[in-house]
């Protein structure tokens, strides 16, 4: 007959499937668990054992299902799942993560030598941990990490979690703090594991706001621990030394555009902590004596406002000047400026200009500077190299300096006190 719906009724069967079946499962814990701490989750609402909950009014939706919830106990039904129980601070936190979406199973135990057993669950879009640290969420890169590094016996690698994840000041990194150390994620550098003393020393350095940024190597207390600007080196858990990147920058042999016979070489050494060293030599090989100038000036793509330009002014005497110098040397020994910190990507990046005239005074040569990076010389800041990085860093460090196997400049930094490796020194 029309308008007649003849398959109503049991569309409405199984629209309520999972409300027996929550119901089913209920009453299998109050059978199975009696007294237990299980069982007891939902007589703290004074509901008694043998209540029901017939009415759809008493369930919640949820995206995936339906949820029946007591003080500190739920039980979540999907069409995939089933009916599953969770209860104590595993189903209190999830009630404030409920992105962790419904649980893929009931409470699983891990056991331990000393102790009672520790509860977790499986969500389908991460773990809840409830140990002695309390009930904390683990998703993501993060967890996946964890996974990977917890091969062992349970709480072997990292431990068991301290924090739930949480979000750094700078908006980009996320982390977990465990019983040994933390994992510490951004979108670029993925999740990486730093042990309890090399992320104590990081944070007190400044953290993810240091110079050395975020972690790009899991890190123990033997090894080397890399992170994106730098590397921390220890033993044992002692602090060994901590290593900022360096780039050098060689000019080679540079000759005058307009035919002077005058010719030179620079070199440009910095680090990302800030430090550089700029060094060279400029010579005269005719018979006229020459004011000089030599440069190096980074390359920013698109321009900038804001740069610098390392510039030697000296004179070199000819052959006419009987016992006058050839050759004018320079070297600044190290030197801190906090703007190679703040613009160390783009520098480690960059071309660099190599500049050589011969006449010029300051002003004019930095007019030529300008002219050949494309930027008015106003804005060039100008480096001439007067202190050591000692006199200006950080109070409880020092910097070690030294040459390398290759003869470039090198920077330690060590806690303050230690001594310096063998081949630096303060």
């Amino acid at each position: 007959m029309m308008g007649e719906q003849p398959f109503g009724p049991i569309i409405d069967i199984a629209k309520r499937y999972w409300e027996f079946a929550i119901n089913a499962r209920i009453e299998q814990l109050e059978n199975d668990l009696p007294g237990t701490q299980v069982a007891r989750a939902w007589e703290t609402e004074s509901l008694g054992k043998g209540w029901r909950c017939r009415r759809a009014d008493y369930y919640r939706k949820s995206p995936d299902g339906r949820v029946l919830r007591w003080t500190s106990a739920e039980v979540h039904w999907t069409a995939e799942t089933g009916a599953l129980f969770i209860s104590g601070g595993i189903a209190d936190l999830h009630r404030t993560m409920r992105f962790l979406g419904p649980p893929a199973q009931e409470a699983q135990f891990i056991e331990q030598p000393l102790g009672k057993s520790v509860p977790w669950v499986a969500f389908s879009k991460g773990r809840i941990y409830d140990s002695v640290y309390g009930a904390h969420a683990l998703y993501g890169d993060i967890l996946q990490k964890w996974l990977e590094l917890e091969t062992g016996p349970p709480g072997s690698g990292p431990g068991y979690p301290r924090t739930s994840e949480l979000g750094l000041l700078d908006g980009r990194g996320r982390y977990n703090h465990f019983s040994r150390g933390s994992i510490y994620w951004t979108p670029t550098t993925g999740a990486y594991w730093v042990s309890d003393k090399c992320r104590d020393w990081w944070v007190f350095r400044g953290g993810e706001a240091s110079y050395l940024g975020y972690p790009v190597s899991d890190a123990s207390d033997d090894g080397v621990a890399e992170f994106e600007r730098g590397s921390i080196r220890l033993s044992n858990g002692a602090i060994l030394g901590e290593y900022p990147h360096r780039r050098v920058v060689k000019s080679g042999t540079v000759h005058t555009p307009d035919g002077y016979p005058v010719n030179g070489w620079s070199e440009l050494t910095i680090f990302s902590n800030g430090a550089y060293q700029y060094r060279g030599s400029i010579h005269c090989s005719g018979a006229p004596s020459y004011n000089v100038s030599m440069a190096m000036a980074p390359r920013f793509v698109g321009g900038s406002n804001d740069t610098r330009t390392w510039v030697e002014y000296g004179d070199v005497e000819g052959s006419l000047v009987l016992g006058g110098n050839l050759d004018h040397r320079w070297d600044s020994g190290l030197v801190r400026d906090q703007w190679i910190e703040d613009n160390w990507d783009r520098l480690n990046s960059c071309d660099y200009a190599i500049i050589l005239r011969v006449g010029f005074g300051p002003e004019d040569f930095l007019k030529v500077v300008g002219t050949i990076l494309g930027i008015p010389f106003a804005i060039i800041g100008m480096v001439v190299a007067a202190a050591f990085l000692g006199e200006h860093g950080p109070k409880h460090v020092d910097i070690c300096g030294g040459y390398d196997e290759n003869g470039n400049p090198k920077v330690i930094v060590v806690p303050k006190g230690e001594q310096c490796p063998d081949d630096t020194h303060k």
